[in-house]
């Protein structure tokens, strides 16, 4: 069996269902999520005095957020914030055809104008509920 290599994040994809299609943001540069973080139950009593540590149970988690960079492009940003508060389904795919599905909304979105730089953007999404990690199949 060979060795898996790395995957790098070029030609990674994010778009929402629109009924049976996936309609794509433009102009995304990097992306950072989901990151999901489970609270912690501290399930520690008297009965555990022994080795005075605390005893730990994982509790709700959250997916957290999905985050984007873009490029400025006039049609994409008015795209994206028409999207602004709008809870959807998302679809990220990775250059080896593995994705990550998820629920959520875009919760804040700006951009920034550097006197010498290209004109970029943000966008962060909330994610609601559990996001769902598909592996692409090896063929």
């Amino acid at each position: 069996m060979a060795e898996e290599t790395g995957t790098k994040g070029a030609g990674t994809t994010i778009g929402y269902v629109d009924g049976s299609d996936v309609v794509l943001i433009a102009g995304v540069r990097d992306q950072n999520g989901p990151n999901s973080e489970a609270d912690d139950i501290d399930m520690t009593s008297q009965d555990d005095v022994t080795d005075m540590h605390r005893v730990f149970e994982p509790g709700w988690a959250d997916a957290g957020e999905y985050e984007l960079d873009l490029l400025y492009k006039k049609t994409a940003t008015a795209a994206l914030y028409a999207l602004f508060r709008v809870a959807k389904d998302w679809v990220v795919t990775y250059p080896d055809g593995s994705t990550w599905e998820w629920s959520g909304y875009l919760k804040s979105i700006g951009n920034e104008a550097p006197y010498e730089e290209e004109i970029t953007g943000t966008g962060t999404f909330k994610i609601s509920g559990k996001p769902v990690f598909t592996p692409a199949s090896d063929s």
